[in-house]
């Protein structure tokens, strides 16, 4: 199963900002260097060059509700997935 959270760049750089209580432009800096990071690491190691939304099973917004509400929605989503999920036939 592939979740993918989303959240508005200035979402995202405002909380990075007041959790790290650092100004809003280094929160910005350090966000932007971080991604491409994570864009060049992906590329490298697993071959995903792109993560448009039709890759993921469940696709979170997180803009604009808190971390429970996200965490309560992405649970939702797996219960349901297991539940109309066949029975694991794997041998031991």
């Amino acid at each position: 199963i592939k979740i993918k959270l989303i959240c508005d760049f200035a979402t995202r750089v405002n909380r990075i900002a007041t959790r790290d209580k650092i100004p809003f432009e280094e929160a910005k800096e350090k966000t932007e260097h971080r991604e491409s990071v994570i864009v060049e690491k992906y590329a490298r190691y697993y071959s995903i060059k792109d993560f448009n939304d039709e890759k993921f099973d469940c696709i979170v917004d997180a803009t604009r509700i808190p971390i429970p509400e996200v965490v309560a929605k992405i649970s939702n989503f797996l219960a349901a997935s297991v539940k109309s999920s066949p029975k694991d036939k794997s041998i031991e």
